[in-house]
């Protein structure tokens, strides 16, 4: 199990401070009213890991659909349908539902694109023909519990595929499959190309295919872009 975390933590050391990207974010979900809605959008990301965290939808002539962003103490979500509205709130006190259904937390998105550090504790390891997968136990009222799990590809390039959170109960309530990773620059760290989230209680999917990621030093942690609304006048693209 050191030697896996080993593997993935060499590779994230190599990571840039501040990263970009952009690409395109499909999907699905059922609304308040359950209806099925799909949705083909542009994304752009920008994220200073573990903390810092901006990711905007955008229709290429209506302009902005949903924006998530994060900083060390706040995180805030904004979505123009099916009505718009803004909420903000101090990080680790939840999330809230999108579209009246789909439970988004900037925290987990964050963590979803594998790029946060991999503890060695307070994890146990359970291995099986292709993953080596490393299961985060916690205790809750006496109990033990899953919160969540790494699976680490056990062949090349032996990092990140799967990250699988749960709830008290066991249950599944987001899943990130990590693929197409690819080397920033000539000799820069190995980067998933394509995001895949999946909500299966609220049969809800995203899929953010990104087309380039690119390194921007000005991405520091008091950069507009991850300053919470409540502190700042404006949205700052």
């Amino acid at each position: 199990m050191s030697q896996a975390i080993g593997i993935v933590e060499s590779n994230r050391q190599s990571i840039p401070s501040g990263l970009r990207a952009r690409g395109s974010a499909r999907g699905r979900f059922r609304d308040g009213q359950g209806v099925r809605r799909h949705y083909d959008l542009e994304a752009k990301l920008l994220i200073r890991p573990p903390h810092s965290l901006r990711f905007v939808m955008e229709h290429v002539l209506a302009g902005d659909e949903l924006r998530v962003g994060m900083n060390e103490a706040r995180w805030w979500i904004w979505v123009r349908r099916p009505e718009e509205q803004e909420l903000e709130g101090s990080r680790g006190d939840g999330g809230v539902y999108v579209n009246g259904n789909v439970p988004v937390r900037a925290e987990q998105l964050m963590e979803a694109l594998g790029l946060n550090a991999l503890p060695e504790t307070g994890v146990v390891q359970r291995v099986t023909a292709d993953y080596q997968q490393l299961v985060f136990v916690a205790v809750t009222q006496g109990r033990q519990i899953i919160e969540k799990e790494y699976w680490l590809d056990r062949c090349e390039p032996r990092l990140i595929r799967r990250i699988v959170f749960r709830d008290s109960e066991g249950r599944t309530t987001l899943s990130s499959q990590l693929d197409k990773y690819a080397r920033l620059g000539n000799h820069g760290p190995l980067l998933p190309h394509l995001l895949r989230l999946r909500w299966p209680e609220q049969d809800a999917e995203m899929v953010f295919d990104i087309h380039r990621w690119w390194e921007d030093a000005s991405l520091t942690p008091d950069h507009p872009g991850f300053v919470a609304p409540s502190d700042r006048a404006a949205w700052v693209d």
